[in-house]
Parts: structure tokens; sequence; C-alpha cells
């Protein structure tokens, strides 16, 4: 298992509320403190990147990659999701 394969991508815009970007960046320090090996990525919900990293991970949803056996045993094995 490679932790430089994941990243956490978390945003402020969850369409009702858009917290202050100073709480996100201080989420992302929280994590990074618990989680060393994970890259965390934040973005503000003005952020043009979002939109794209949004549709990096559609493409990457239709491509076979991820559909294979191999991506799907990393996912239930990870230990954050436990």
């Amino acid at each position: 298992f490679d932790w430089n394969q994941w990243e956490l991508v978390i945003d402020n815009g969850s369409g009702t509320y858009a917290p202050d970007l100073k709480l996100l960046n201080k989420l992302k320090d929280l994590l990074i403190f618990n989680f060393p090996h994970l890259n965390i990525i934040t973005y503000d919900f003005k952020d043009p990147k979002l939109k794209s990293s949004i549709e990096a991970c559609r493409d990457f949803a239709k491509s076979p990659k991820s559909k294979s056996t191999k991506t799907l045993k990393y996912l239930i094995r990870s230990p954050v999701l436990h």
C-alpha cells in the first residue's frame, strides 16, 4: 500500500453553508497531524482548481482502472476507512 497514491480533497462548498477558508486550513492542519502520510488538499469553493479536481475524479470513476480489483482491495483495506 502506497500512501503517496492517495489524497483527501476537502472543500468548503456544501451548497448551503461555506465555512471561512481559515477554518478549512485549520481542518487541513488537524488532518495532516493525525494522518501524516496522507496527502490532504483543501479548496475554497470559489477556487477554479476545485472544478478541475471534481472533473478528474469523474473521469477516473469512468475509467476501467477505477473498477479494478486491485483498486478495490486498497480501498477496502485502507486503515483510514476503518
